[in-house]
């Protein structure tokens, strides 16, 4: 129970430590794997606000992401919280 607690407190302690864009940008190898992060972002905030739309758009350029495909990747989400 005591190490269950243990892993559980540094995995919050991650969680309220977030990695800078250029870190997690550098970790996605492959155009494919850039998408995918950033499409995991994107469902994981609104982007609602100028600090999460500010955000994306830093990811977006880290991962070296040309803006058709980010707008792509926009549209596609978008249809699939309408569907």
């Amino acid at each position: 129970m005591g190490s269950e607690m243990c892993i559980r407190d540094r995995v919050m302690d991650e969680l309220r430590r977030p990695m800078p864009v250029e870190d997690l940008a550098a970790q996605a190898r492959t155009p494919e794997a850039g998408v995918e992060v950033y499409l995991a972002s994107l469902m994981a905030i609104d982007a609602d606000t100028p600090a999460e739309r500010d955000y994306l758009q830093r990811l977006a350029s880290a991962l070296r992401l040309p803006s058709d495909l980010v707008a792509e990747i926009h549209d596609a989400h978008e249809n699939a919280l309408q569907a």
